[in-house]
């Protein structure tokens, strides 16, 4: 069964001289704060018209977290030759958080591959950013970065003789007075010592239905640095860098970085920047890779271990399906602790780019899992929903994943409806339904 819809794609208009960006809360009223982000975009537009040379109104855009996207400057904006400022504004729900950034086009295993505009956090949802005259050329590479759930943005663009209002001044109420200037992090804890924390590790991996497929005791360089090739059979893989947290002279705090690169590739297809003792990088391979895991960010000439965890692509999944599908599939279903499928492969059907929603028929009393993974496309995030009577079972998805899964046990023969929404360009998709169990009927499932 197949159900395939034309892909719609949005594509918004870009360029400019000035930028504000207008982000919309996604858990108030959607319609009502859509109007309320549009009049807001509206005064600025119409008092920036009445202080700059010209004024540009982009259509709206939509990011969800940790999306990154490049915002398109015209040369205008970015010339250096006169005394002319680009302000950029952003604007938005003041419960958003945002920021813009500054990204290189060099490559570096640490934290400095962005570099942060001063100012370029949002604070109550408002940021305001300038610069004149030579210092203009400082925002070729600006970028937005969504640090929300999700939000709507709407991208406004001026340039002037002299610095547009700042969005202080033309929203007071957003105003909160001084307060702790926002800090990304605290200072790393001191943590347990290397062999509790890989332990723990492993112990994660196998219940959560992994296998430990290597363990590699190394040594971090004079720097904190140390990088190691390793090849990934097909299948989901956990990488864990940790060092040791004890010098000379007793604990130290350890933050640990990773860069995971496939093949000869330049730029890394999976990194780990968070502030935390260990460095962790998930991915799902469709077939055996080569890749090199680099860190950075341990003691100097720390001990460190380097544990691989693996879970191989279920036998439930048709060999039939394009590898790539099979992985993202298998990468939901490790990531939601959902039971990997082993067989009993029910319905299957497939999609394009859009929300398809198909009726299944099911089983009173047997436990199922429904997976979904793409083929095909530029994925941005794959949702899927399943409603059987009252109750809803969903995966939201996570940022440029392949795959989806849920599980439930049927309570009657109701019929189940499955919703998938691919989000992306020509996303193609395939789904399928598995038993995986039974309950006794009347018994709830625990959740």
């Amino acid at each position: 069964m197949t159900n395939r819809r034309s892909p719609r794609s949005a594509i918004p208009r870009g360029g400019g001289l000035a930028v504000a960006l207008t982000v919309a809360s996604s858990f108030a009223s959607a319609t009502a704060l859509a109007g309320e982000v549009a009049d807001d975009a509206q005064r600025v537009e119409t008092v920036w018209s009445g202080t700059s040379q010209r004024v540009l109104h982009l259509a709206p855009l939509f990011m969800i977290a940790d999306e990154v996207r490049p915002i398109p400057l015209s040369p205008l904006a970015l010339t250096s030759w006169d005394s002319q400022c680009t302000t950029i504004g952003v604007l938005g729900a003041p419960t958003m958080d945002f920021s813009l950034e500054m990204r290189g086009d060099d490559v570096g295993a640490g934290k400095s591959v962005v570099r942060d505009v001063v100012g370029a956090r949002s604070v109550a949802g408002a940021l305001t950013l300038v610069r004149c005259g030579e210092a203009r050329s400082e925002l070729d590479g600006l970028v937005i970065h969504m640090k929300s759930p999700q939000g709507a943005l709407e991208v406004l663009v001026a340039r002037g003789a002299q610095p547009a209002p700042s969005l202080d001044a033309l929203f007071p109420e957003r105003a909160a007075g001084p307060s702790i200037p926002l800090i990304d992090r605290a200072p790393p804890p001191v943590v347990a010592p290397r062999s509790a924390r890989v332990a723990d590790a492993e112990q994660g991996i196998l219940q959560n239905g992994g296998k430990i497929a290597g363990k590699q005791d190394l040594t971090s360089d004079r720097t904190g640095q140390g990088s190691v090739r390793l090849r990934l059979a097909e299948g989901c893989h956990r990488l864990v860098v940790a060092a040791e947290s004890r010098g000379p002279s007793g604990p130290v705090p350890v933050d640990v970085d990773c860069d995971l690169f496939v093949g000869t590739a330049r730029e890394p297809a999976k990194r780990d920047r968070s502030f935390a003792s260990d460095g962790v990088v998930a991915t799902c391979v469709a077939a055996p890779t080569d890749v090199l895991l680099r860190w950075t960010g341990a003691p100097g000439g720390a001990a460190t271990t380097v544990l691989q965890g693996f879970w191989p692509i279920p036998t439930g999944i048709p060999a039939a399906w394009p590898a790539r599908a099979r992985a993202g599939l298998t990468d939901a279903a490790v990531r939601r602790h959902v039971p990997l499928p082993e067989g009993g492969l029910v319905w299957e059907a497939g999609g394009v780019t859009a929300r398809t929603s198909i009726p299944v028929p099911v089983t009173a009393g047997e436990c199922y899992v429904v997976g979904v993974g793409a083929y095909g496309g530029e994925v941005r995030a794959i949702r899927l929903t399943v409603q059987h009577g009252a109750a809803i079972a969903t995966d939201s998805g996570q940022a440029a994943s392949d795959g989806a899964a849920v599980s439930f046990c049927a309570q009657t023969h109701q019929m189940m409806r499955v919703e998938v929404n691919a989000i992306g360009s020509q996303v193609e998709w395939l789904a399928g339904l598995w038993r995986v169990g039974r309950i006794p009927l009347g018994l709830e499932e625990s959740k």
